[in-house]
This record gives structure tokens, sequence and C-alpha cells, in this order.
């Protein structure tokens, strides 16, 4: 019924006010009783759930599971109640914002009114910064019961399993009666053992009063994506629930009927909800808690179901509170109550146990395992509403600095078309101690719209910014893409750069960019991301119309962690709330000692490295290519275009020896010998040769032999670009900066996307780290989706590579591969490369991986289904195929089956 009421109450604002009107009286006074009507639907739904139908006998078990799953307080219940929240908050600002004339709001009493609001907003930001990391303990003790849960479900159940249940339970009912202080941690924690309470990290250019969590490496409050998931040591939840309180009484006289009236509505809603989270998990210092709560007067028909909701909740914390407690979620007592009768169970335990006793005792194992069942279902997904609250909050404040701003502009405007000249300044600028009183520093809507907390406009007039991306490539294009749709770009994204170029697609820099003229080779801006993924063209009109800002050539040099700060090259320092690192990887380099640097001698990881290549092609006779990798037989391809004599030098038995079996590789290096390259195999390279015009002339082997060229190519691999990040936590089997699933550090409000990152491979369980722009453009998506929605499903990347060349015009025939899967066990060849072929890689009789040249559209769809299914497939049958196309339908077949 909430949802239903707000899109209709929302339509109904949204016709009534589609432009600058003064609304009729009667008409707002119609909303406003309609907005009160809705709260008190809403808070009564919560107070007294809808009854359930009487259910036939074998289905009441299940009906008694779900309604316990609804009791005030239980997980089920907060869920309802962060939607109540986000409906209201909606509707809300819809009265207040939508359509009406921004000098309305901005004269009395809504000079006061609203800075109050305000801050209480910035406080209840910290509120669901405790409770999502009180949320991590109660994970804590969730997997705690799962132990017990574990231990007694054994059978036959003897005294070591009882034993080893009865000292997860004694943890568990310990860590549920701790008092707040002892039993909250910087994520994760509770019930002992957990870390010690995170430093504050403000997010927006407030600064921590000591170190952070995050430089000590031990916080696990990293997996809790926000924009400052910290509070600090002497942060007391109480206190900041009654500070929310402060002035906040029922309009009187006139303001009772108007505008006043649902303000005070949705700041006790606030209070309220907030006031519930609190009680409800566990967090920091929550003493006198019940007391800290005024009820709005009992006679306002909207607030009956909210008082009494209050009173139930107030009761349980007066009795929990003077024997200590964690919370008071429903799941948490039931599992403390639980755990009790359990543990006097075990203590009586002797084997083998009393029939009756027995099955008591599994009945309530079974309970306690449909509870951390709901807990398992329910927590991450609260967690991500709680975050949802909180991002709210953060755009409706900018919202509304924003609406403060214009009516500020447009008095200011008018009252400059009327008074002297002379006296324009001091309108821009005013000193009015009274002006000063209304809207402290923090929530001036004048001159650089100093918006708190770092929610600026697309000038970005200060140092602050909520979201940084760091990087220019394709990580940062598609994560840009990501913001705008969620949006969450305009006035709150920067990207750092050090290029001269916004985002694009690299893979061009190595294949059609580096054509000769005639072949018409690509060129910016045609392959600015997100054109590879088949979306628009984001140039950098299209940053400045999203309201992005871009820094150009001023790359990140230091990072300041605990201030959340970082530092270019030319000196800027910029604030962030959350930062994304997408700053992909460095070309490996020959040491200078060997010729490294030498002129002629080329790299390639941007524009810059592939003009400089085109430079010297267009007056090369001679190119030696170093590496047998992608960027070898691409750039040999593209070689080929400028008739140029080309060898490619490698240590390798064959081409591509990461992914291609020798049969195959044999195939693609025999197409490479038709079109004029040479191979030199095995061979290491001792140094480069200079020419008396100090230019690469020669590269000279380890045997001793030479290679004269003009040009020199290195394509010997790559590695990660940590820069200024390396005391973040490094994978450092793989390189790479650290990430979980959904590509947080263990740094809070810091992730790693793109090939800088070192990730888990869901698919195949271990750790890995990708270097191509299809891992690029997704973990983009998905880290910026879990950052900014309640996306929480964890990557699960399915590895895929693929190649083009000799794409240009004249080319007697062009190469297209495409691999999906993993490159283990036994190959299967199939195909004579005329010009299809296939490789199937099975281990176990399963098909784990596939490579396809030359396919059609429909063939290639088809990879990724058959490496993520890997069903099992005949080998023979598969080997015994006449042509790729048959092979493929058997494989398909084994799919089906």
């Amino acid at each position: 019924p909430a949802q239903d009421n707000q899109g209709s109450f929302l339509g109904r604002i949204s016709i009534r006010r589609n432009q600058f009107v003064d609304v009729n009286n009667e008409q707002e006074q119609e909303d406003l009783e309609l907005f009160q009507k809705h709260i008190a639907d809403r808070f009564t739904e919560l107070l007294s759930p809808p009854p359930q139908q009487q259910p036939p006998s074998d289905e009441a078990n299940t009906v008694a599971s779900v309604a316990a799953t609804e009791q005030i307080m239980s997980v089920t219940w907060l869920r309802k109640l962060m939607d109540v929240f986000l409906c209201c908050e909606a509707e809300f600002k819809a009265i207040l914002l939508m359509g009406r004339d921004p000098t309305q709001i901005s004269k009395p009493p809504f000079d006061r009114l609203v800075p109050e609001m305000l801050e209480r907003s910035i406080k209840a930001l910290d509120i669901c910064t405790a409770v999502v990391n009180g949320i991590d303990s109660v994970r804590h003790y969730q997997r705690l019961a799962e132990i017990a849960v574990a231990a007694f479900e054994q059978r036959p159940l003897g005294d070591g399993n009882v034993r080893r249940g009865r000292r997860a339970l004694a943890n568990l009912v310990v860590a549920l009666s701790l008092e707040d202080k002892e039993n909250v941690s910087g994520g994760g924690g509770g019930g002992g053992g957990g870390n010690k309470t995170a430093e504050r990290s403000w997010s927006f250019g407030r600064r921590s009063g000591g170190s952070s969590a995050a430089s000590k490496g031990g916080a696990t409050i990293g997996q809790l994506k926000s924009s400052s998931w910290a509070v600090g040591r002497n942060w007391s939840a109480a206190k900041q629930i009654h500070a929310m309180t402060a002035n906040l009484t029922p309009p009187r006289g006139n303001e009772a009927a108007g505008l006043p009236q649902p303000m005070f509505i949705m700041s006790t809603v606030m209070v309220f909800v907030m006031w519930v989270l609190t009680a409800a998990v566990p967090c920091q210092e929550r003493s006198g808690l019940a007391n800290h709560l005024p009820v709005p007067p009992k006679h306002l028909n909207w607030a009956q179901s909210l008082i009494g909701i209050h009173e139930k909740i107030g009761d349980e914390w007066k009795k929990k509170e003077k024997k200590g407690s964690a919370g008071l979620m429903e799941e948490m007592t039931r599992m403390e109550k639980l755990g009790h009768s359990l543990i006097e169970f075990a203590d009586a335990f002797r084997y083998p146990a009393e029939k009756d006793a027995a099955e008591s005792a599994a009945a309530q194992v079974a309970e306690m395992a449909e509870i951390c069942r709901r807990m398992e279902e329910e927590l991450v997904p609260l967690q991500q509403q709680i975050r949802e609250v909180f991002h709210r909050i953060v755009r409706s404040r900018a919202e509304i600095l924003e609406v403060l701003d214009q009516a500020v502009r447009r008095v200011m405007a008018l009252a400059s078309s009327t008074l002297p000249t002379k006296t324009g300044l001091s309108l821009w600028c005013p000193t009015s101690p009274s002006l000063a009183r209304r809207f402290p520093a923090r929530f001036s809507p004048i001159g650089s719209r100093i918006a708190s907390r770092g929610l600026v406009t697309a000038s970005f007039a200060n140092e602050n910014r909520e979201f940084v991306i760091i990087g220019g490539g394709n990580a940062a294009g598609y994560a840009a893409r990501t913001f705008v749709e969620n949006g969450m770009a305009d006035g709150r994204l920067c990207i750092v750069t050090k290029e001269a170029y916004a985002p694009y697609e690299r893979p061009a820099l190595t294949k059609a960019y580096l054509f000769p003229p005639e072949k018409k080779p690509a060129r910016l801006p045609g392959f600015h991301t997100c054109v590879g993924g088949g979306g628009e063209r984001q140039t950098p009109d299209w940053y400045k119309e999203k309201g992005i800002e871009m820094i150009y050539e001023d790359p990140v040099t230091g990072a300041d962690f605990e201030k959340q700060t970082l530092t270019t090259t030319t000196g800027k320092q910029l604030k962030y709330g959350s930062l994304i690192i997408a700053t992909g990887c460095t070309a490996s380099r020959f040491p200078d000692k060997i010729g490294g640097n030498l002129p002629g001698v080329h790299y390639i990881r941007e524009v810059a490295d592939a003009d400089s290549l085109i430079s010297s092609l267009g007056k090369a006779k001679k190119v030696v290519i170093v590496g047998g990798g992608y960027i070898g037989m691409e750039v040999a391809a593209a070689a080929v275009a400028w008739n140029l004599d080309t060898t490619i030098v490698f240590p390798e038995d064959h081409l591509l020896q990461r992914l291609f079996t020798p049969s195959l590789a044999q195939k693609y290096e025999e197409l490479y010998r038709q079109n004029g390259v040479k191979f030199v195999k095995g061979a290491s390279i001792n140094n480069l040769e200079a020419g008396s015009d100090g230019r690469v002339s020669a590269v000279k082997l380890a045997d001793g032999s030479t290679i004269e060229a003009d040009t020199v190519v290195i394509g010997i691999g790559a590695k990660p670009a940590i820069g200024p990040f390396e005391t973040l936590a490094m994978n450092k089997s793989i390189g790479g900066i650290q990430v979980d699933g959904l590509f947080r550090t263990s740094t809070p409000g810091i992730f790693a996307i793109g090939d800088v990152a070192a990730f888990p491979l869901k698919i195949y369980d271990r750790m890995t780290r990708v270097e191509h722009v299809d891992h690029a453009r997704r973990s983009a998506q998905h880290c910026v989706k879990s950052l900014l929605t309640a996306h929480t499903d964890t990557y699960d990347y399915l590895p895929y590579f693929y190649s083009r060349v000799f794409e240009y015009e004249g080319s007697s025939r062009k190469v297209w591969w495409q691999f999906f899967g993993d490159n283990v066990g036994e190959a299967v060849e199939v195909g004579n490369f005329d010009p299809k072929i296939a490789t199937f890689w099975i281990d176990s009789g399963r098909l784990k991986g596939v490579l396809v040249e030359s396919g059609s559209p429909e063939e290639f769809q088809l990879l990724p289904k058959l490496a993520r299914s890997q069903p099992i497939v005949d080998k023979a049958k598969l080997a015994s195929a006449s042509s790729v196309e048959e092979a493929l339908e058997i494989a398909q077949a084994a799919l089906q089956s």
C-alpha cells in the first residue's frame, strides 16, 4: 500500500506543480493531509502486520515461521521500516521542493527550520554508519550460532560435538549480553575478538581526530561500501539521538496548518527510525536510550501507531538495559534464549542422550538453524537498505541546499536590480550576523555553493568530491556511465587522468589506431568509451553535460587515506568520499642500461605512445617486435599494413603460449608468415644497440646474433599501476590491489577495478587479476552498482579474451577469435583454419574452455554458455567432428542435456 500511495501522491504533486506557481492553500492543505494519512497507514501496518490466513495443517509450521519473521524488530520488519522511511522521505521532499518557488523556503520560519533539519540529517548519517557496523557484529553472532548448529546436528551426537557446540554457544550468549562499549568493534568483531572501534573518517572535508582503522589494516569495515563508514571512539548513539531531538517541537498557531507541519513530521520520522535502528543492533554507547526520544503528542492522528511502536520497544529496552544487551533484534533475542537452553542441555549431556531431552534439543537446534538461515538471507540486504537511506539523505540535503542557493540568488538578483551599484558587492558577500546565525558556514547556499560534506556542483568550487575515479581508461569511462545511469554523477563525480583525453577504448591502440593513413585508421573521438560496449560515445562534452569534473594531465601522486585526501602533480588537493582506483597497468620496460629508452624503442599503453609509434612506422624499414603475446601479434599485423620488414622475437616455443596450444599457434604463425612476418623463437634479448645517430639500430640476442631494426616495439607484458596506493593491501602472488567480490579494498571507502584489481574469480574459486577490456568494463559497472544501489551479488566473472587483426582494407584475410573459460585439461582441436577452427579444453569429462576462430555471431554467443555451464561432453565424439559447426552442435547438445 505504501508504494501504491507514493506513486499516486507524487504524480498528483507533479501534475499540480509542473511550473513555479503559488500553490493554492486548499490544495496544499489537501496534500499535507494526504501525507499525514500515508504516514499513519504505513506505521499502522508496521505496528500490526496483516493477519495470516488460516493455513492447512501441513503448512502451519511454514506460516508460523513467516509470521515470526515479521515481528517487531525482526530483520524482515526492520527492512520494511527502511522501505517506509524511503517512501515517507520521497513524499516529504516532493511537498517541500517539487515545483515550489525557492524563495518560499528561505523565509521565516524556514530559515530556522531548514538548517535544524539539515543538522539532524548529518547526525542520521552517523547513526547509519554505526548501525551498518553493528550489523557486521550481528553477522558474527550468526556465525557462532551456525557453528553450534553444525555441532549439535551431528548424528550420532557425541561428547566431542556437544562440547564444540557448547563453546560456540557460550561465546554467543556472552556476546549478546555485553555492554555496548565492550561489544561494538570496527566491524564484524562482536562478542570479543573484534577490533577496536575505528576513528571517524569524515567523508567530505572534515578531518579525523586520529588514525583510521584502515591505516592499521585490521578493520573489516571495508566491506561496508559507503562514503564514510566509521565512527569515533567517544561517539555515543544515545547522545546522537538526544541531539537530533533538539528543538523538535510541534508547530503551533498558523504554522500547524502549513509547511512547518510536514517538516516536523519528517524530522520525527527520521529521529524515530534512527532510534529504532540504534536499539535493534549493537551500537556504541546507548545508555538511557529509551529516555532520549520525546514522542509526539498523542492527539496527532498520524503519530498513534508510531507511539505504539515506541512504547513496545522502549519497555523492552528498559528491561534489557538493566542486564546488558547487544540489541533488541528479534533474531538476536531468540538466539540468546535458545543458547541458554542448549547450554543447559549440553551441561547435562551424557552419551547416549535421553530421548526426550534429545528431541527437545533437536527442535531448538532446528529453530536456531532457521534463524541463521533468515539472517543469512536478510542481513546483507538490510545493510544495503540502510546504505540506501544514507545516500538518500545525502542526496536530499544536496537538493535542499541547491534550492536555498537558487532562492538567495533570486533575492540578490532582484535586489541588485533595484539598489545602487555600489552596494552590489555586499549582496553577494553577506556578513549579516542574523544570516550567519541562520545559515552556519556548512549550510551557506551563497558564493561557491559550500554544500556540507562536499556535495558541490559540477564546477567544484572547493576541493571536496563525493566520488573520485583515478584513471582514464575503459574502467573509468564505464564507471562514469554507471554513475550517470544511477543519477549520482552531476556535481558529485570527479575523474582524474594523467592523459589529455577523456576515457577511451584502449584496445584500439594496438589495432585500428596503428593502420597507415590510407587504411582508414581509428582516431579519437571515434573510440571514446563506451562505443566498444555498444553504448554512447562519451566525448569531453558528454562529461560536461553530465556534470562530471574531468582533471586532465594531472595524475595523482600522493594519497592520505586517513584524511581522505589526494594530491596531484600540480599540487591540487582533492578530498573524496569514496575513491575508485582504475589506474590499469603500465608496460613492462627494458632497463636503460640495455637500451630500453633509446629513440625508436616503443611501448604502448596510451594514445601518446601509439602516436609516437605511428611516427616511427611512417619512416621505418625494419621493425622488430619483442614478445609473442597479444601486443606482439596485433602490432605485427598492423606493421604488415605498412609493408615493413617485420620480425617477432620471443623466448617461448610458440605464439601466445599462455592460451594457444602448439597446434593452434602453428596455424596462426603460418598465416603471419604468409603475410611476410618472420619469427625468432626461444630467443632472449641481450641488449638493444644504437646507431651513430643515437637511435636503435639492432636487437642483439643472447646467442650473440643480431637483428637489424630501426623501430623496436616492446610487448613483454604489464604490471599493475599501483602508484601512490602501495600502502593498500596488495596480492603478493599475482600482483595488484586486493579486493573482494564487490571490489572493496581493505580500506573503507576505497575500491579498485579493472587491470589493477586482484579479485576472487568465483567460478573457479581462486584469486586472479585480468588484463582485458571486458573485465575492465564489467568490473566498473559491478563496483559502481554495488556502491550506489542495493546490488550485493558477488562479481561472477567468466574469463574472456579475443583478438582482431588484419582488419584493414586490402587484407587477404581478417582474423577474429574469441575464447571463454579456462584452458585446463586436454585440448581437442576441430577444423582446418579455412577460415574456422575451434579448440575445446576438457577436464575430467567437462568442457572447461572453448576458442573459436571466425565464428558466426550465433556461434560466438554460444561460447560463454558452454564455458559457464561446463557440460559433460563425449571427447571422442567431439574429436571426430568433421567441422567446427558439427563440434559446436555436439557441445550444445551436451549443454541442453
